[in-house]
C-alpha cells in the first residue's frame, strides 16, 4: 500500500500541464521565482487568443519530454481585469508570450517561429545553462502548431 501511495505521488509530480491561475496565484507563483513561459491573452474575443492553448499545451509536452523545468502559464484578461500582471511586463496587446522569472520579464517575438524558438531558448539558458540540444526539438513543435497561430508572415503584413 505505501508503494502504491509513494508511485502514485512520483507520478503526480512527474504529470504537469498548462496552468490557469487566478490572478492571486499568478503573484505567488512570480514570488516562487521560478522559470516561466507566460501567455497574457483575451479569449473572450481575440481569435488569436484562442489558439495559444492549443500552442503552449505541446510547448509544454516538449519541455517535459526535455526535462526542462519550466512552467507553462495563461494569464486571461478576465482574471488580470485591472491589468495589473499585464503592466508589469509591459505586455501591450493579445496575445503577449514572455520568459518571465520572478519579476523580471522579456517578450517573446511572437511574428516568426524562429524568433520564438531563439528567444525561448536564449532566456531559458540565463536559467537552465545551455539548451542549445533542445533548439531543433522546440523548433518543429513550433513549426507545426504556430502554422495555425499566424498563417504566414504576408497575413500579418496585410493586417497592418
Amino acid at each position: 500500500m505505501l508503494t502504491r501511495t509513494l508511485l502514485g505521488l512520483f507520478l503526480l509530480r512527474q504529470i504537469r500541464a498548462v496552468l490557469y491561475p487566478t490572478n492571486e496565484k499568478f503573484t505567488k507563483l512570480v514570488d516562487e521565482q521560478i522559470p516561466m513561459l507566460v501567455g497574457f491573452t483575451a479569449m473572450s474575443w481575440s481569435p488569436n487568443c484562442k489558439r495559444v492553448p492549443k500552442v503552449f499545451t505541446r510547448v509544454e509536452a516538449l519541455f517535459q519530454k526535455e526535462g526542462i523545468d519550466i512552467k507553462v502559464v495563461i494569464l486571461d484578461d478576465s482574471e488580470d481585469s485591472e491589468r495589473k500582471h499585464r503592466t508589469a511586463y509591459n505586455a501591450d496587446g493579445y496575445p503577449a508570450m514572455l520568459f518571465v522569472k520572478g519579476r523580471n520579464g522579456s517578450k517573446l517575438k511572437i511574428r516568426s517561429l524562429q524568433g520564438i524558438v531563439d528567444d525561448c531558448v536564449e532566456k531559458m539558458q540565463d536559467c537552465q545553462g545551455d539548451l542549445t540540444e533542445h533548439k531543433k526539438p522546440l523548433q518543429q513543435i513550433l513549426d507545426t502548431t504556430m502554422e495555425t497561430f499566424f498563417k504566414n508572415e504576408a497575413d500579418l503584413s496585410r493586417r497592418r
